[in-house]
């Protein structure tokens, strides 16, 4: 009797043990999901003055370029209201990204003040890297700032998807 108790007792245990396994594996893909949203840093150029807020970084790959920054961003990706792709004529694409109230103020602020420089562009989408340095002659007024990345279509495409996914999950949860 002792022995059918515990193969009984074992049984269910295996069994147990196995739905819960499913359902930890099925919680898991949902916070992936809920995880891919990207980030995308706006970092102002600087002139580099031997302190610690200004930073050196390479952007592009293929022709890399030194560009002297400040280390903290002045715009990211919570103001964010959307990313699209947009095909260029010559046969490319570029990034459009528009920013919220906030963002536009921000950016018209920060691209008046500092006009005839570049924005170094930060991004993660699974891969962190320096994708772009627009130059910016003159204000951005419309909260809008479009760029080249250095990156694939694909890798856009994951950014700009990461970035809108982002805005939805803020959207849903409320939070910033």
């Amino acid at each position: 009797m002792k022995k059918l108790m515990f193969r009984i007792n074992f049984k269910l245990i295996a069994v147990f043990l196995m739905i819960l396994l499913s359902v930890s594996c099925k919680s898991s893909s949902k916070m992936k999901k809920k995880l891919e949203a990207a980030v995308l840093r706006l970092h102002l150029e600087a002139r580099p003055d031997g302190t610690h807020r200004i930073g050196e970084v390479m952007i592009y790959r293929k022709n890399p370029q030194k560009l002297h920054i400040q280390k903290v961003p002045f715009m990211d990706e919570r103001y964010v209201q959307k990313a699209e792709i947009i095909d260029d004529p010559v046969g490319g694409f570029v990034i459009r990204v528009t920013f919220d109230r906030h963002g536009r103020w921000t950016i018209e602020n920060i691209t008046t003040a500092f006009k005839k420089r570049r924005v170094a562009v930060m991004a993660e989408w699974g891969e962190f890297r320096w994708i772009a340095a627009p130059f910016i002659p003159r204000p951005i007024q419309d909260g809008v700032i479009t760029f080249t990345p250095d990156a694939t279509r694909e890798e856009a495409e994951k950014l700009v998807e990461g970035l809108n996914k982002g805005v939805e999950q803020r959207l849903e949860t409320g939070r910033w």
